[in-house]
């Protein structure tokens, strides 16, 4: 209790909300600015073709899914504070160094070792859990995802202002000045949540029991299946975007707008969802927004397959299937973790990497077959929406219980 007593001083409710939406914008950050710099670093290392630097996003996201796990089950040993702060002097530094990088393979070795780091974003959460609980928390977290929700949306914009006068290593040079700001905050005003008495020693044999807990629950399975497909659409398109729009589209200087947009619609699936999930329930929510996504899907692969694909039909389907893919993931998230909330903790972590790392993956093969034309990334989305179609009707029927049969159904 004494070591606690010398940490810094409780954050007023504002000044936590903005914290931990720091803390989660992180990786948006690492990832958005940049997009529309990867021409440019394809012209530094002569990177041909340019389906190459689709490396430097998906290293990031690969990183990020390996340390979940990690980050997760010794944040429950030794506290979040420590963690959290190791883990942005990684993200910081890594961010700086690859700035000056020498070659693509530097760059993208340290984008991997960036993502590492930024996986310590996955302890927002879990501090705004050991410090809040029912509709408190409910509160905070829509708060904090409210203020965090600008940085994808303004990002590229601000990485393609950003490259209008100065060299693409200056973004990452403004990534790493971020993560030393997100440090130092959270050094001097963010105090450790976790106390010594309420955390957990790690057991190998106790994960080892987890990990098959959690691989024969058909929900969780099922439901991470179809996250992972989902992801890997995504993760296609951020990959597709800008090549789309500077060589099919030829409107290059449109892309903040465009990919903003996109993650506006993202936003906006996001606050009607409580609203939704109240009156239907979590599992027809995800099931009826996924069909949704699958009709669009299609409609666009036939678009694109046609001849008629252009900015306007992109941006006009791309739009709502943003808004479908934010409605189904978001609740498959909470239905894969119906049935494991002994392990929750854990639960998420070993989802996290899953879904990132097998995402990340699709989103390489499907960005790898761009040809300057809208087909690859067209049908990939479809196909990864039948993937995660499949995957999501293998779920078992929810369980009735009292206080949830109505929200899970």
């Amino acid at each position: 209790m004494a070591s606690m007593s010398r940490l810094p001083s409780e954050p007023s409710r504002r000044e936590f909300v903005a914290i931990v939406a720091a803390i989660m914008a992180v990786n948006a950050l690492a990832i958005d600015t940049m997009l529309a710099a990867l021409p440019s670093i394809g012209d530094t290392f002569h990177v041909r073709p340019v389906t190459r630097l689709t490396w430097i996003v998906t290293a990031y996201v690969l990183g990020y899914g390996v340390a979940l796990p990690v980050f997760g089950t010794l944040a429950d040993q030794f506290g979040r504070r420590r963690l959290l702060l190791g883990g942005l002097a990684v993200y910081a530094v890594c961010a700086a160094l690859a700035a000056s990088a020498g070659s693509l393979s530097e760059l993208v070795a340290l984008r991997v070792l960036q993502g590492m780091g930024g996986a310590c974003s996955v302890m927002a959460l879990a501090i705004v859990r050991d410090r809040y609980s029912g509709a408190e928390m409910s509160r905070i977290v829509s708060l904090s995802f409210a203020t965090f929700i600008v940085v994808p949306v303004l990002a590229p914009g601000l990485g393609q202002l950003m490259l209008s006068g100065l060299s693409w290593r200056w973004i990452f040079g403004f990534i790493a000045a971020c993560g030393g700001l997100t440090l130092a905050w959270v050094a001097c005003r963010l105090p450790e949540s976790l106390p010594v008495q309420r955390r957990l020693p790690f057991s190998a044999r106790g994960f080892a029991s987890t990990l098959h807990a959690l691989g024969s629950d058909r929900a969780f399975v099922s439901y991470t299946l179809a996250t992972t497909a989902m992801l890997g659409a995504l993760f296609g398109l951020i990959n597709s975007c800008q090549p789309l729009l500077a060589q099919v589209f030829h409107a290059p200087h449109l892309f903040p707008l465009v990919f903003g947009g996109m993650a506006a619609s993202v936003a906006a699936s996001a606050l009607v969802n409580q609203r939704v999930t109240s009156r239907i329930g979590v599992r027809r929510a995800a099931r009826r927004a996924l069909l949704a996504y699958l009709v669009l899907a299609s409609v666009h692969a036939a678009v694109a397959w046609l001849g008629f694909e252009n900015l306007a039909w992109f941006i006009g389907l791309q739009a709502p299937l943003m808004f479908c893919f934010g409605l189904a993931v978001s609740n498959f998230g909470t239905a894969a973790m119906e049935s494991v909330g002994r392990i929750a903790g854990t639960a998420a972590s070993v989802q996290g990497a899953i879904t990132n790392v097998g995402g990340g993956l699709i989103g390489v093969v499907i960005g790898q077959q761009f040809d300057s034309k809208a087909m690859a990334l067209t049908v990939g989305t479809l196909l990864c929406a039948c993937t995660a179609w499949s995957a999501a009707w293998c779920a078992k029927p929810a369980r009735r219980h009292p206080d949830n049969s109505r929200l899970l159904r």
